[in-house]
């Protein structure tokens, strides 16, 4: 479930339990608020623009089952170090 005004909430199935999932901070939360069909990011080094894209991906996913994302970096290291654990 998502939430636009608090971020990502996962819900347990058994107790119907709302948790916190991810929280966004100010500029993360414009970007997820923005419904343009096309949206740009930018600003600088450490400013949660990787992990605000990765989790409105991950809403998506929740949101439309079915639907598939795809994060690209120029190179693996890039994309290692930015998007995979």
């Amino acid at each position: 479930m998502t939430d636009q005004s608090t971020g990502l909430v996962l819900t347990d199935p058994e107790t119907g339990e709302q948790q916190p999932f991810y929280i966004p901070h100010d500029r993360q939360l414009e970007f997820h608020n923005c419904r343009a069909p096309y949206r740009l990011f930018g600003g600088q080094l450490g400013g949660g623009k990787s992990y605000g894209l990765r989790m409105e991906g991950y809403a998506r996913c929740l949101q439309y089952p079915g639907t598939r994302v795809l994060l690209m970096r120029k190179v693996m290291p890039e994309l290692q170090r930015t998007h995979l654990m």
